[in-house]
């Protein structure tokens, strides 16, 4: 009986931990998901380079933090600035080219758009592989500790990391939705031809879309 009992509550706690863990994992994944579906929405570029531009952030701040002893901030924030750095190379080295090309057809840009970013974005996972690792690295946390959330030994870190995640989520639908910039790239989304009549410049919403997305 008592061992039943203790393996009943360790089935419990298991279950816990594995609802925290994969709400922490989820809002990555989600603010991820985001950044790549705002791109398609707003330029209609399928950018498949955006999983490797998140990869560049996460290395770059890892080996700011670890190597170039910037600590964990100092390494969090270059990593980001790689990260945008990486998303305007991106659009500057790949899409505009293929955007502005003459000699593309113009009903077969999308699929060339689709394929640049897609070898893009091989292009910078493989020159990250062999400039740093392929292997899992870990980046020290930024707030040290563990907490007990149900029996279940927590990191402040990854409750930390969800709760920026979410907020980042929820500030970027108050951001599309309630402003004046979210509209315009709402009707950027619907219909760019008919927002060019009205004067805006599409460049422009897209630069804003690359900052929004990346930051």
């Amino acid at each position: 009986m008592r061992f039943e009992t203790r393996r009943r509550r360790e089935e419990s706690v298991l279950g816990v931990q594995i609802l925290i863990d994969g709400f922490a994992i989820s809002a990555l994944y989600a603010l991820g998901a985001i950044g790549f579906a705002l791109i398609f929405g707003v330029s209609g570029v399928l950018n498949l380079a955006h999983g490797g531009i998140m990869v560049v952030a996460a290395l770059i701040g890892w080996f700011s933090a670890s190597e170039l002893s910037a600590g964990t901030y100092g390494g969090s924030l270059l990593g980001i600035l790689a990260g945008l750095l990486a998303a305007f190379a991106t659009y500057l080295l790949v899409v505009r080219p293929i955007q502005r090309s003459r000699a593309i057809p113009r009903e077969e840009t999308e699929i060339f758009l689709l394929t640049g970013t897609l070898l893009w974005g091989i292009m910078i996972q493989t020159a990250l592989a062999y400039k740093f690792t392929d292997n899992p690295v870990t980046m020290h946390p930024l707030i040290p500790g563990v907490v007990n959330i149900a029996d279940v030994r927590t990191p402040r870190n990854e409750i930390m990391i969800a709760a920026v995640c979410w907020f980042v989520i929820g500030l970027l639908w108050l951001v599309i939705n309630r402003t004046r910039l979210g509209k315009t790239l709402l009707a950027a989304s619907m219909n760019p031809r008919g927002l060019t009549l009205l004067g805006f410049e599409l460049s422009q919403i897209h630069w804003w879309r690359g900052v929004s997305t990346m930051s």
